[in-house]
């Protein structure tokens, strides 16, 4: 779950990854199910803007990372799935992450939760 203050741009990125769980008077709390990064660019902030913003936003079941002017959400992830995969699909992945520059976990839980989003939006 992350509380942030109610801000134009950031409500209108975290909708498009996060369910909204409750809107009250200066802010919203949404449920993510994957990482979200954002820069203060992305939210027309300068830096001390945005450094304020991300000190106000809370994360339960999770962290926030804050390097400069990026700011990233992270779930907490203490469940473990393994899958076996034939040789031609672990070298398509892999070759997939290191495009992305990603660990093959990595990877796949972007794959995975792309997945998901499509098959969520798609049942709307």
């Amino acid at each position: 779950m992350v509380k942030a203050p109610f801000h134009k741009r950031f409500d209108g990125f975290a909708k498009n990854y996060c369910n909204v769980v409750l809107q009250a008077e200066g802010y919203v709390v949404y449920e993510a199910i994957t990482d979200l990064r954002v820069t203060a660019v992305d939210l027309g902030m300068r830096p001390r803007q945005f450094s304020a913003f991300c000190d106000s936003i809370e994360v339960e079941g999770g962290r926030k990372v804050r390097k400069g002017t990026v700011l990233e959400l992270k779930p907490r992830r203490n469940k473990t799935v393994y899958v076996k995969l034939a040789e031609e699909e672990y070298a398509a992945l892999r070759e997939y992450a290191d495009d992305q520059s990603l660990t093959v976990s990595g990877a796949f839980r972007k794959i995975l939760v792309a997945s998901l989003m499509r098959a969520w939006l798609n049942a709307i």
